[in-house]
This record gives C-alpha cells, structure tokens and sequence, in this order.
C-alpha cells in the first residue's frame, strides 16, 4: 500500500470514530428532519421520554448605516429525548422556536 493511501485510510478510519450529528430518525414509518415542527415530531413520533425547555439570550450583531447594532434576543429551546431500547441509541432532539435544528445520538437505551 503507498504511503498515501495509508494517510486516507488512517483518515477515514478516524472520521468513522467521531460522533455525528444525524439530519433524520426515523419514527415508525415515517421520516422526521430538521426543519419540522414540535407537533409534527410529536404526531409522527409520540410524547418523548423526557423533555426539558429554557430560554436562552442571544446577541445579534447587525450593521445599519454604517455602524453596529448589538441587541438581546430570547430563543426558546426544547430538547426532547427518545428512549428506543436497549438495542438502539437515545436520540436527544433540538428544537429552536418549535423549529427542528439538530438531531444527536447518545448512548444506548435502557
């Protein structure tokens, strides 16, 4: 093997090890991704096994006539935890202003 197929190996190998964020999960039969809303996950998935909310302040730095305008504002954030079983993994999702945003993997269920 040369020396820089080794180098792409040895760098796939390692990108198969770090975790990912997942754009989808699949609930029953149906597809749930970022970009959906809090009822539609819920009507497509269930309650989730565990759901937290706070509102989180956020600076938003604009530019207007030329000069900057800093200002607060509250985003409120939903995480909701599935719980699919000992033999799947815990999908923690991220909601922004009942907007889908991300979906993690955690660790196996219970």
């Amino acid at each position: 093997m040369s020396r820089v197929a080794g180098i792409l190996l040895g760098v796939f190998l390692l990108a198969l090890c770090l975790p990912a964020d997942v754009d989808a999960m699949r609930c029953n039969s149906r597809l749930v991704s970022t970009g959906d809303r809090t009822f539609e996950v819920r009507q497509m998935c269930g309650e989730p096994d565990d759901r937290r909310v706070r509102l989180e302040n956020r600076l938003v730095r604009i530019f207007q006539d030329g000069r900057l305008i800093e200002f607060l504002v509250q985003v409120e954030v939903e995480e909701w935890i599935y719980n699919l079983g000992p033999y799947r993994f815990i999908r923690i999702l991220r909601f922004e202003n009942d907007r889908l945003i991300r979906i993690d993997t955690g660790d196996y269920g219970f």
